[in-house]
């Protein structure tokens, strides 16, 4: 009895319809066992391969897709570097490139969501790369604990600026005087400097007196001396 045959370049699905097909067309019209048993192994052994195909298919799409995740966030954390870059700026503008670099950052971001089926939240990174803790306080929540230079100076023109709109607080430590002592000023300290200043000159004009230097060396450093006291 003649059989199916099964088509060189076809899909394995189809080819194991055919297997089927040909195994129940042999059962059905009562074919030797033997020419039967043949056709039942062979569409065993065909699903088995399209199972073991459709395993692969699938554990090499889910890496494609891992890949392109991984692109995609490589090229939102450049532009989120990009946009830190230029909320410092001052003076100078984005150009072209970078422009249309920033303008792309939506597309991805909804392209990032459809394969990975969760909301995207920013990793925070500054202009170098680094990646930035947030505020805990309610002031600052959602932008980076840098404070902005901008509105340091007065006022911060960037609506989304990714950094705090605070007043730095000072660094200057206040001088603690003890009770019943004298403050010393600034004054004083250079007054104290001169006199050292005074006693160092004095005391190279009497060495050089006493070692018996030249006259005119001797003459010399007295005449500074005398001049540091005027």
């Amino acid at each position: 009895m003649a059989t199916h045959s099964i088509s060189h370049g076809t899909s394995i699905e189809r080819d194991i319809g055919i297997a089927k097909k040909t195994w129940k067309d042999l059962k059905a019209a009562a074919a030797p066992e033997s020419e039967i048993t043949a056709a039942k192994e062979k569409y065993k052994a065909l699903k088995l391969k399209g199972t073991e195909q459709q395993a692969a298919k699938t554990k090499a799409s889910k890496q494609d897709t891992t890949k392109y995740e991984k692109a995609i966030r490589k090229k939102l954390k450049n532009i989120e570097m990009l946009k830190a870059k230029v909320a410092r700026w001052t003076t100078q503008k984005p150009n072209t490139e970078q422009k249309n670099k920033l303008s792309r950052e939506k597309d991805l971001i909804q392209e990032l969501i459809k394969i990975t089926r969760v909301p995207y939240i920013p990793s925070g990174v500054n202009a170098d790369g680094n990646i930035i803790a947030t505020s805990t306080t309610t002031a600052g929540k959602g932008k980076n604990t840098d404070y902005c230079q901008r509105f340091q100076r007065g006022k911060c023109p960037n609506e989304d600026c990714p950094y705090l709109h605070e007043i730095r607080p000072s660094t200057q430590k206040k001088v603690v005087v003890a009770m019943g002592k004298k403050r010393k000023f600034v004054e004083d300290e250079d007054e104290n400097e001169e006199k050292d200043g005074e006693a160092d000159l004095k005391a190279q004009w009497k060495k050089l007196k006493a070692d018996g230097a030249d006259a005119n060396v001797i003459k010399a450093a007295k005449k500074r001396y005398k001049d540091s006291k005027l």
